[in-house]
């Protein structure tokens, strides 16, 4: 926020004044809203230890201190501006993702209900209702990690679906496919997913430390606005919940309307709902919603990241579980669509090898499928697949804006996908950074150091940099090269290095 403090509307004031028990937590609560936000990043699960990240290389770029609720995420150190992360080609492989530290508390809760519990079935479904920038999704591909299972990502939001796609790009995970779809309509599929998160467009209060707009557009009108949207979200998340499965709600806004109100309307309407407790270590400090609100009683366990306690900017979750019901079991068979397991003729067969691998390091032992969407060759898991069959017997087949590995693409010419372009021998290996950063702009002007594969007449090497693919060169027969790197991660040529 910087230092000046916020105009915060009076009425607003008054609100946020009764969640807590004393004026001296109150004051609290209002000083730490002028401070910094918190900073983190998450270490992908096997690139960051491919690139050799150590602890020292992580402090070096200012995250000296751990993230409490998650083993591979660390804060930036509350006196450091946070650094320009497209100066780090680490950053465009995939090797972190930056997030706000409080939304990693998902990760635990995922893992807690999810381990946990032995009534759930194998694979798992699992769903994120409002997807981009894709944290949440990245968290679950996470816990896919060596595990069976799918998950599907839904983002209505046509201006957000680039950051979601860029996300799953450096992630590169076989698992998820995502749609651009109003999340209420999923309706359409049918109640197999043993755990949908819905973290639900809200008034925002919770980032008032990043942006002073929720300040400016708030008012009751608004939570109600807000309100609607989000009770339409978990009325269709609990449609798709099989039986035993787990809805995660969460906002990053403080108004119990948006949160303890419509978790008490979600348990009061669905007779088949129960709460969960979680057991949230106390050092980590972590509030208690509020029991009651405008003299209702509240029965739901919500759990509160204030800035004054917490480590993380503002953000509120709670769980709901749909009862077992040993009569209905969950529907195991999808619809009989015809997918190829094999790849297709054009992909060169000497790559098959290196996609493998790439599977090996998510824990993929099963064989996966072949799909053709949108000009790109895109291979998914098992699970996934089977995900896609609902998905195509939906008729959401334009939906799909991401689907698994973009193995083979047609950019203008086929060329191999940007995760095969990692770990490989063989590959083009980029020792600078300012290397690096040119070569994402497309602008490198170096020299193959030997022929790779061949793709019809031209010569294809894979570039990396520490060890993590960036793109790929092309040779061409009379020898001049072309350098490819994915325009979702591409830097501008009008980027001053």
């Amino acid at each position: 926020m910087g230092k000046a403090s916020p105009t915060i509307p009076h009425t607003l004031h008054t609100r946020w004044q009764k969640l807590f028990d004393n004026s001296t937590e109150f004051e609290a609560f209002l000083h730490a809203l002028n401070a910094k936000p918190y900073v983190a990043i998450r270490l992908h699960p096997w690139k960051a230890s491919a690139a050799h990240l150590t602890p020292e290389q992580i402090a070096k770029k200012g995250f000296t201190q751990p993230v409490p609720w998650h083993p591979r995420a660390h804060l930036l150190t509350p006196t450091a501006s946070p650094p320009e992360f497209w100066q780090d080609p680490l950053w465009f492989a995939g090797a972190y993702h930056v997030q706000e530290p409080a939304g990693l508390i998902l990760t635990w809760v995922i893992h807690h209900l999810l381990n946990q519990h032995t009534t759930i079935h194998k694979p798992l479904l699992l769903c994120d209702l409002c997807a981009s920038p894709g944290g949440k999704t990245l968290q679950l591909a996470d816990f896919l990690l060596g595990r069976e299972g799918a998950i599907l990502s839904i983002e209505w939001s046509g201006k957000r679906i680039r950051a979601l796609q860029e996300n799953l790009l450096r992630w590169s995970t076989p698992d998820v496919i995502a749609l651009h779809l109003p999340g209420e309509k999923v309706t359409c599929l049918p109640p197999v997913f043993d755990l949908v998160i819905v973290d639900a467009p809200c008034s925002g209060e919770g980032y008032l430390r990043k942006s002073r707009e929720p300040l400016r557009s708030w008012s009751p009108k608004r939570i109600t606005y807000f309100q609607r949207i989000q009770q339409r979200l978990i009325h269709a998340a609990i449609q798709i919940l099989r039986p035993g499965g787990y809805l995660i709600y969460s906002t990053c806004t403080w108004t119990p309307e948006e949160n303890e109100l419509n978790l008490q309307w979600a348990h009061n309407t669905f007779p088949d709902l129960e709460p969960i407790t979680l057991p949230l270590p106390q050092n980590w400090h972590w509030t208690h919603g509020p029991t009651t609100w405008n003299n209702q009683p509240l029965t739901i366990h919500t759990y509160r990241c204030y800035p004054h306690q917490c480590k993380g900017e503002g953000f509120v979750f709670g769980v709901l579980r749909k009862r077992p019901s040993p009569a209905k079991a969950r529907q195991t068979t999808s619809p009989n669509v015809r997918t190829h397991e094999s790849p297709p003729p054009s992909f060169p067969k000497s790559l098959l090898p290196y996609l493998e691998q790439h599977l090996c390091l998510w824990g993929k032992a099963t064989p996966g499928t072949w799909l053709l969407h949108a000009h790109t060759h895109w291979f998914v898991s098992q699970p996934a697949a089977h995900l896609y069959e609902w998905i195509h017997a939906c008729g959401w087949d334009a939906q799909i804006v991401w689907a698994g590995i973009p193995v083979w693409e047609y950019d203008k010419r086929l060329h191999p996908g940007f995760a095969l372009a990692c770990l490989w021998h063989g590959a083009l290996t980029l020792t600078s950074t300012r290397d690096a950063l040119t070569f994402l702009r497309n602008a490198w002007q170096g020299k193959p150091t030997q022929p790779w594969i061949t793709i019809g007449t031209s010569q294809w090497q894979p570039v990396v940099y520490q060890n993590l693919g960036l793109g790929w060169v092309r040779t061409n027969p009379s020898g001049q090269t072309k350098t490819y790197v994915s325009p979702l991660i591409r830097l501008r040529r009008t980027t001053k290095l």
